[in-house]
């Protein structure tokens, strides 16, 4: 077998998986929020800041993250942050305050912050250039199931063993895939030397952050997941409160809007799967196809929010997510085909990203509470969908 199969199998059988419960693992606070509102007597906003206090660490960690996972490789830094992320959830369950809780998403957000940099290392060490967007699909792909199947597997688990017992068995996982990961993964050692070469000085931080057009596909990023994280943190409870959905059907809804982004992704991946980046020939609508897929998320899931009828108005956010998949699956190739500073740029392009996952669903709750509607909540992807537009047209002249 030659290096390159060898290559796509480990990523395969490894890095797929650990991303496959990245996603698991991060849904499943949202999940069980209820539960853990409940145990210790706080309000919407309260367990909607505990519940992103991950993400606020993953956020602040990403640009480091980045530059550490392009010094170490993707074998060190995806094995010790599974490590790290599973001790996180393993104690959750444990922990009885505010301030307990806090500090065990906050081990969790540690452990989970190099994971993206490091795995689209890992992409652009296991495939060609002319193959990366397939490689980008199949990874989104493997964190979108997660997050899609996480829904009713966690809600099921809940039923037959307890939230706690579930957390457990997700924690437990994630040791026994470190280990995996640690054993069996081989980073590309010429790609890993160019990584480090490319990342090697503090200094190249700076030049990346110093870049206007890396800040701009950071900002149409952000834009990106302001629209995504509606159905990270806040979709459970629009349903349950604003659709009045009932249990039997709440599984399969949950579920739908990730299971259609996990398509998304695989199918743009396969259709893009030969295509290059920026071409200088390329058309206009080419050019800014992905910023005409931010628009177009964000206006549907404004509408879908507004529609009055739950089966149209559900619809219509489902069909958001398959232009949040375009989205996605353009993005990451268009990063890694620049070669230098991939992890810290990952990292930047990631931490605005997760910043918005942080601030959005308390800037939403907040509408929400102060309103006392739903309605004014899609005011939020609304001002999205014009960002993406906006910030992608800013940064296709080309980054470092």
């Amino acid at each position: 077998m030659t290096n390159e199969p060898r290559a796509n199998l480990r990523f395969l059988l490894l890095i797929l998986p650990v991303n496959f419960l990245l996603g698991i693992d991060r849904n499943a606070m949202s999940i069980a929020y209820s539960e853990i509102q409940k145990v210790l007597v706080i309000d919407f906003v309260t367990v909607s800041a505990i519940v992103v206090a991950s993400t606020w660490f993953y956020a602040l960690l990403q640009i480091p993250a980045g530059w550490l996972s392009g010094r170490m490789g993707p074998r060190v830094t995806l094995g010790v942050a599974c490590l790290v992320w599973s001790v996180g959830t393993l104690l959750t369950p444990m922990q009885t305050t505010v301030v307990s809780m806090l500090f065990a998403r906050t081990i969790m957000g540690v452990g989970q912050s190099p994971d993206w940099s490091a795995s689209v290392i890992a992409v652009s060490q296991s495939f060609p250039e002319r193959r990366r967007r397939l490689g980008s699909a199949l990874l989104l792909g493997s964190l979108y199931l997660g997050t899609a199947l996480s829904g009713p597997l966690t809600l099921t688990l809940m039923a037959k063993l307890g939230w706690q017992n579930c957390f457990y068995l997700y924690g437990a996982l994630g040791l026994v895939l470190a280990l995996a990961v640690f054993a069996f993964y081989r980073d590309q050692p010429r790609a890993q030397t160019a990584q480090r070469d490319n990342a090697g000085s503090l200094r190249s931080i700076g030049l990346v952050l110093k870049n206007r057009a890396v800040t701009c596909i950071a900002m149409y990023y952000f834009c990106v997941v302001s629209v995504q994280t509606f159905f990270h943190i806040s979709f459970v409870d629009y349903l349950i409160k604003f659709r009045h959905v009932e249990n039997t059907a709440l599984q399969l809804l949950l579920s739908a809007p990730w299971l259609v982004l996990y398509a998304s992704v695989l199918g743009w991946g396969f259709v893009l799967r030969t295509s290059t980046v920026h071409r200088g020939t390329e058309r206009f609508w080419q050019k800014n196809l992905s910023g005409l897929a931010a628009l177009a998320a964000g206006l549907l899931l404004a509408g879908g929010m507004l529609c009055p009828g739950t089966v149209p108005g559900t619809t219509l956010m489902c069909l958001a997510m398959v232009f949040v998949g375009l989205c996605q699956v353009t993005i990451w190739p268009h990063i890694q085909a620049h070669g230098q500073s991939v992890g810290i740029i990952t990292g930047y392009v990631t931490f605005l990203g997760n910043l918005a996952g942080t601030l959005v669903p308390i800037v939403m709750a907040k509408l929400v509470v102060t309103t006392g509607s739903w309605s004014s909540g899609a005011l939020v992807p609304l001002f999205a969908a014009l960002g993406g537009v906006i910030f992608w047209s800013a940064s296709i002249r080309g980054i470092p």
